[in-house]
């Protein structure tokens, strides 16, 4: 049977005027057509993840064709058999990705080239002088990544510009970067050329794309990727590359800890849940403040 939600990634550069304005008359629009999901907008653009039913989506995205500033807007589509939204979320922001980088780099004229899924692939295969290089956080990559790519240690994208000289090393080399849609490529590879890096590429629609136009047979990425809605994961292989952080078992399934003072995100075995409360310490599944709320949900979904 069919997934009946459909989930959407998109994000577009765009100079926008008047975020606050061109904001409310989003979330109206999403609102009108019974979307859940978190859309951001600023000054350089928009970016958004977004679910409804198939049909809410077709009309949200012929909504975005004709509109006059997010024409052209590529969506990246996911099915899904539960709305991995709880609510709707549509807001401004300084930056689309927090880089606090600002204005310091311009994405739209000053980031790396892109490559396509199958261009990105060819490279790694036939072109023994590249690096590969994910841009994105700690957590994400290591429930799946390329193989023998670099996986900076940070939790937050914006601190990726504290370590840009760690690499000074691989300034000749061909340094081909990847995310989940593509959106932090856009300012990581601008940061990067900006910082000497003379050949920069990115792949374009991110992991999400790469996973549905090269076979799992043939992939270069193994395990999952990371999605920040209720999905958490989406597998892109059936490779499993972390570990339980309670026990040490292969695992890759992420949980919030139950302690709402805590929310720690963990990795977890099904018997470890079990026996700690869905709580990443002793200490938490001890708290009186235990609030698990996905019993009846699976914690990651295609």
């Amino acid at each position: 049977m069919q997934s009946p939600y459909r989930v959407l990634l998109y994000y577009k550069y765009v100079a926008i005027a008047d975020p606050e304005l061109t904001c409310y008359e989003h979330r109206m629009i999403c609102q009108k057509f019974g979307l859940l999901g978190r859309i951001y907008i600023s000054h350089e653009g928009i970016n958004g993840t977004c679910a409804g039913t198939l049909e809410q989506v077709k009309e949200y995205m012929r909504y975005m064709k004709f509109h006059p500033l997010f024409g052209g807007t590529e969506f990246k589509k996911d099915a899904s058999d539960f709305l991995p939204f709880r609510k709707l979320f549509v807001r401004t922001r300084p930056e689309l990705a927090a880089s606090d980088l600002f204005d310091a780099v311009d994405p739209a004229k000053e980031g790396g080239k892109h490559l396509s899924p199958a261009a990105f692939h060819d490279m790694i295969e036939k072109d023994p002088d590249v690096v590969l290089f994910d841009a994105r956080n700690i957590y994400e990559s290591r429930i799946g990544t390329f193989e023998g790519a670099i996986t900076p240690d940070i939790q937050n994208f914006r601190d990726l510009k504290e370590h840009v000289q760690d690499y000074a090393h691989l300034k000749d080399k061909k340094l081909l970067m990847f995310c989940t849609g593509g959106i932090r490529c856009e300012k990581a590879s601008a940061l990067f050329k900006k910082e000497g890096f003379e050949h920069v590429y990115q792949l374009s629609g991110g992991i999400v794309t790469y996973g549905k136009k090269i076979p799992k047979s043939k992939s270069k990425y193994k395990g999952k990727c990371f999605v920040f809605d209720d999905r958490i994961s989406v597998p892109i292989t059936d490779d499993v590359l972390a570990q339980c952080d309670h026990c040490g078992t292969s695992c890759d399934r992420y949980l919030n800890c139950t302690n709402a003072e805590c929310n720690k995100l963990f990795l977890c075995c099904d018997a470890c849940a079990q026996t700690h409360n869905h709580a990443c310490s002793s200490t938490c599944a001890a708290t009186p403040r235990s609030t698990w709320k996905r019993s009846d949900r699976p914690v990651t979904q295609a």
